[in-house]
């Protein structure tokens, strides 16, 4: 009699389960491409926004540093939005 508890077989997953391949890199899911866009975008915005005021020394309350400081401040805010539209409605 053989016992099933002591030996497991480990087999593959079906096929659906696996993400599709093209020459066997896999593709990135929609959700997750767009996922990364929004971090690396949000982040590089925000960065250039930002950046100038430091490396420039700026002054905050100055119409320049002022400026970039509101447009660089929503930038996550706005890079989600527009993420979240274009994956879900799109």
């Amino acid at each position: 009699m053989h016992n099933q508890g002591c030996s497991r077989r480990y087999y593959a997953a079906p096929a659906a389960r696996l993400p599709p391949t093209v020459r066997g890199i896999s593709i990135m899911r929609k959700e997750t491409r767009h996922l990364r866009i929004f971090l690396i975008g949000a982040l590089l915005r925000t960065w250039a926004f930002y950046f100038p005021i430091g490396i420039l020394q700026l002054d905050w309350f100055g119409r320049i540093g002022l400026a970039l400081f509101i447009v660089g401040g929503p930038t996550p805010s706005f890079m989600g939005l527009i993420v979240g539209f274009t994956t879900y409605i799109a």
